[in-house]
């Protein structure tokens, strides 16, 4: 596959490469990064992190394209599913209970980068 000279974002390091940015991102805004890529059957989340006294449970999305939607807009109800499983056996794993919340981070990149943060991009269950 050819590089498309777009940096890091050639196609298949869109999502560790946004992932990365996201990381960033999040960490000069004064998160806390506890776990990225948690992975169980049936659910995944990019980025577990802790801001104040909060659990945030972080998906990011990335596109390279201009194109009619947002990077924000490709967060589907299957999607925000599968984090909410990972972040529930997550939480159940720490040792004590724990306030959470659910951001996305999305990531446009053309001839600039834009990242934008959507905190409490949704309630659990919705």
């Amino acid at each position: 596959m050819k590089k498309s000279g777009n940096g890091p974002f050639h196609h298949q390091a869109v999502g560790p490469a946004g992932e990365a940015l996201a990381a960033d991102f999040l960490i000069k805004k004064g998160f806390v990064l506890l776990q990225r890529n948690y992975r169980i059957r049936g659910g995944e989340i990019d980025i577990i992190a802790e801001y104040q006294d909060d659990v945030v449970f972080v998906e990011v999305k990335t596109l390279t394209q201009q194109s009619s939607y947002q990077p924000e807009d490709q967060v589907t109800a299957s999607k925000r599913r599968r984090v909410e499983r990972a972040a529930l056996t997550w939480l159940q794993r720490q040792p004590r209970e724990r306030h959470c919340r659910f951001d996305v981070v999305a990531i446009s990149h053309g001839a600039t980068t834009k990242i934008q943060h959507f905190e409490n991009a949704w309630l659990a269950g919705d």
